[in-house]
């Protein structure tokens, strides 16, 4: 006999996030489409190839009211420090300490992930003061 485990309805499946367009960007984030917004930011961070537009799109996404939009901005701060050796120390940087300690669990690993590429990548190391443990 098989038992089924319980999935929360805010699990995660995984997605393969795609490739965009500036413009297909644009229209994901001025309809908030919840579904379409927590891959955005991965996409950015893996294939866009202007890095301070995408840069600035997760900014924005990493201020979202939904922890799963708000940890997968942090994280692509991450993807662009390891492809392009950039990670925005005035702008991501505060973001990212700041998500250290954020109340959901997912957004902290996140922020944790995307510390630990910028740490190695960049020429400047993320502020990890008062950051919770999980």
């Amino acid at each position: 006999m098989t038992s089924k485990k319980s999935v929360s309805p805010r699990a995660l499946r995984f997605q393969e996030p795609e490739p965009l367009t500036k413009d297909q960007v644009e229209e994901i984030m001025s309809a908030n489409d919840i579904d379409r917004l927590i891959t955005l930011p991965l996409s950015l961070g893996l294939y866009c190839d202007d890095a301070f537009w995408g840069v600035g799109k997760c900014i924005d996404l990493a201020k979202h009211g939904d922890s799963r939009v708000r940890g997968h901005a942090i994280r692509a701060f991450g993807h662009f420090a390891r492809r392009f050796r950039i990670g925005h120390k005035e702008l991501a940087g505060p973001l990212i300490a700041s998500a250290l300690s954020d109340q959901d669990t997912f957004v902290r690993e996140q922020a944790r992930i995307a510390a630990d590429e910028i740490d190695t990548h960049c020429l400047w190391k993320v502020d990890r003061k008062g950051s919770k443990k999980s």
